[in-house]
């Protein structure tokens, strides 16, 4: 999967990762999740290029943090590492 760049929100649910850009209007981590759903982690990104940098752990939204394997798990399915020196 190949996000552009800028600030997108995530929530991992039903066993799948789902991505809203943060400039969309109204969108918020809650409305990745469909009613009946329960989301098991969440967080905020930024993606510049080929790397990508945690923004926030969690969603205030959902009450609910992000998980270890956030890190690993969005590193495969972006197809690209994660910077800790700073996007």
């Amino acid at each position: 999967m190949k996000l552009e760049n800028g600030v997108w929100k995530y929530v991992f649910v039903s066993g799948e990762y789902r991505f809203v850009h943060s400039l969309d209007f109204g969108k918020n981590h809650a409305s990745l999740v469909k009613k009946g759903e329960t989301a098991i982690s969440a967080g905020t990104i930024n993606v510049k290029g080929n790397l990508f940098q945690f923004v926030s752990h969690g969603s205030m939204t959902l009450n609910v943090d992000s998980r270890d394997e956030d890190t690993t798990e969005l590193e495969k399915i972006l197809g690209i590492p994660r910077n800790d020196m700073g996007c």
